[in-house]
């Protein structure tokens, strides 16, 4: 009956995201590795449902461990692993609780770590730096 509770609503304007990820039981983030190499660069949408309060479930990818960290922020599992995927979304409904706890942390996190300010200060640090060895 879990396919019951499912939507894919395909591509959404980016004005509706914050309401779907406020109402979603979760959000799953299955990334994998393309043949060529190519990969998840840092999960922007991750950082966009953590803000909105969403518990995050992502494949365990090296860009994904600068948000989620498993267990604390949210869940990993193995890319491509379906098996690990179907298994993490069902504990993840049996644990509601905990989600919640991971999901409050995860905002936390994203305010602290990728609010703009944060960023523009180390940002400029960064051409500090260049600029500094000129």
């Amino acid at each position: 009956g879990l396919t019951d509770h499912i939507a894919f609503l395909g591509s959404q304007p980016q004005s509706k995201l914050p309401d779907f990820y406020q109402q979603a039981a979760m959000a799953v983030f299955p990334f994998v590795r393309a043949k060529d190499g190519d990969q998840e660069g840092l999960g922007l949408v991750i950082i966009e449902a953590m803000v909105c309060g969403c518990p995050v479930i992502a494949s365990d990818l090296p860009a994904i461990k600068d948000t989620v960290i498993h267990g604390e922020t949210g869940l990993v599992f193995s890319p491509g692993n379906s098996w690990a995927l179907a298994q993490t979304v069902i504990d993840s409904l049996n644990d509601s609780e905990n989600q919640k706890k991971m999901a409050q942390r995860a905002r936390q996190k994203v305010f602290i770590e990728f609010d703009w300010k944060v960023i523009a200060k180390k940002y400029g640090a960064c051409l500090k730096e260049i600029i500094e060895k000129i």
